[in-house]
């Protein structure tokens, strides 16, 4: 699931059926003994106190057609088949920021890709129907805090019975880990926690999981799904390089503990220079390092004048339904992920998950095997890029799992969703920048919007002058800046939003005054200068 959810960055947007009963490392052929495990909304291991959405241009036009007979639905599906397999431009970063954006979307914003209780937001639905801004604050419930505080991590309420099975049983300090299949224990062959082997060791029984945790058997019986994670936010299992990253911040948090820091002081450890990451290592890579840079010094303008309390964190819709969507066109159609995975698919990292019930060599398991760990070393050098910046996406998001027909594609889910929830488009969020600044940012004209094959599709469907924010976002990378990041609306949109939560929290290093902050290693010998050092000091880097 791309979750900008996804994302998130966002990604394949639902968990596969889960069709199959198992244990450990069995190789047998798809059952028809299970259904589908039962979903909640919520996709957090633990319910927090969820946050708000908000618009950054509330005043700015959206697509202003009515889908009354389907034209808008039509149109956008057109534009969505549009963006399918047609890259000339070549990324220049690594494929560790594909999925470290994704992370972030993880750990800020969830449920804009859920379908909700009123028709008037389902996707799937046609007339598709353009929302009342008003309607989507008031009734719409973004179920993270908005808070870049990692509760993806470490679960959102501190006492809750999960919150302390995540724990390490031994020094709850800590955070508990599992062991890969064929890994030896105390090694570094580290999984996520899994259920059945919690289960196992009595430390939580079957009554303590909700139902997310269950399928349903044609008995109408409900059986744990063993292979299952027990972290922060379940989505983070459902991308096996995601889930890899969930590891290494374990980890990492593991590694502080170690230095002789107690669980909170690990916990802020580990978020600031988590922050920093976000800020130094991510921002000013995929979007233009001036408009960082600027960002920074004038203090998220766009974000502050969001209105919010003091201990309220909106997340502002044109980040969470389209402009982080970048990270989509990122993907790549197959990746180099290490010696036993070279030139795996895509799709493949949705099956070696919980989520996908870890099927490997055509056995499921309960835990995922050691074949499968991360070569990091691989995946953070650019000899191995991301894919560019641009309007074209890669063939495997063209059937998502599990979703009904019409909305398996992932670009049509996009642009349907920014439709339904009213997102302004391109030129309208550039125009209201301008008003107050302007001149501050250039917006492409038709004919700039007009060329390749989104361009002509464009054309066709007459929105060469209200484009969709994400696809404009997606051209204004391309057009300014060849691919290699995002162009000005893009890098306002996500540096405004992700620098605004830090300043805003008075917690973070920016929210305490320390500007000057550099991440030291846990025992402040040395210095950390980026991913790689991270991973390094969390013992997830090839012979770490």
């Amino acid at each position: 699931m791309f979750k900008g959810q996804g994302h998130g960055m966002i990604f394949m947007e639902k968990q596969p059926d889960m069709h199959v009963t198992m244990r450990t490392s069995r190789c047998n052929t798809v059952s028809n003994e299970a259904t589908a495990p039962d979903h909640e909304a919520v996709e957090s291991s633990v319910e927090d106190a969820g946050g708000k959405f908000a618009y950054m241009f509330e005043h700015a036009a959206g697509i202003n057609i009515s889908d009354s007979f389907g034209e808008v639905s039509r149109k956008l599906d057109t534009l969505g088949l549009s963006t399918f397999e047609h890259r000339t431009l070549m990324g220049n970063l690594s494929a560790i920021f594909t999925y470290f954006g994704q992370f972030i979307d993880h750990d800020c914003t969830a449920n804009t890709d859920r379908e909700q209780d009123s028709p008037n937001f389902n996707i799937a639905r046609v007339p598709l129907t353009a929302n009342l801004r008003s309607d989507v604050c008031d009734r719409l419930m973004n179920v993270r805090t908005g808070r870049l505080d990692l509760d993806s991590l470490y679960g959102g309420d501190p006492g809750g019975t999960l919150e302390r099975a995540m724990r390490d049983g031994n020094n709850p300090n800590k955070m508990r880990l599992g062991t890969l299949e064929g890994g030896v224990t105390g090694s570094h062959d580290f999984d996520l926690p899994r259920i059945g082997d919690l289960l196992d060791a009595e430390v939580l029984a079957e009554g303590d999981l909700p139902n997310k945790f269950f399928r349903t058997n044609n008995n109408g019986g409900r059986v744990p799904i063993r292979s299952m994670a027990l972290i922060g936010d379940m989505r983070n299992d459902e991308n096996l390089l995601v889930a890899q990253l969930q590891v290494a911040f374990l980890r990492f948090h593991n590694a502080a503990v170690s230095a002789g820091k107690d669980f909170d002081s690990a916990r802020r450890y580990v978020t600031d220079v988590y922050h920093w990451l976000i800020i130094n290592s991510y921002l000013k890579s995929v979007c233009d390092p001036e408009i960082v840079e600027a960002v920074i010094q004038e203090g998220a303008p766009l974000y502050s004048k969001i209105e919010k309390a003091d201990d309220e964190f909106p997340m502002p819709l044109e980040f969470s339904v389209a402009a982080f969507r970048f990270g989509h066109s990122m993907l790549q159609q197959f990746y180099d992920y290490n010696s036993d995975m070279d030139g795996v698919r895509l799709l493949r990292f949705f099956e070696l998950t919980g989520a996908g019930m870890l099927t490997w060599n055509g056995c499921l398991h309960e835990r995922l095997p050691k074949q499968c760990k991360a070569d990091w070393s691989r995946l953070t050098n650019t000899a191995q890029p991301a894919g560019a910046m641009d309007q074209s996406l890669p063939s495997d998001t063209s059937m998502l799992p599990n979703e009904e027909p019409g909305i398996q594609r992932l670009p049509t889910r996009n642009l349907r969703r920014s439709y339904v929830l009213n997102i302004p488009t391109g030129q309208a969020a550039v125009d209201t920048i301008n008003v107050s600044n302007p001149g501050a940012i250039r917006k492409l004209s038709p004919q700039e919007l007009g060329e390749g094959r989104v361009g002509e599709a464009l054309e066709q469907v007459g929105l060469l002058d209200a484009t969709p924010m994400w696809l404009y976002i997606l051209r204004e990378a391309e057009v300014f800046a060849d691919g290699r990041h995002l162009g000005p609306l893009g890098s306002h949109i996500v540096a405004n939003t992700l620098i605004g939560l830090i300043l805003h929290d008075i917690t973070s290093y920016l929210g305490r005054g320390d500007a000057e902050f550099e991440p030291e290693t846990p025992d402040g010998t040395g210095k950390i200068g980026g991913f790689e050092d991270v991973l390094k000091l969390a013992g997830v880097w090839p012979s770490s």
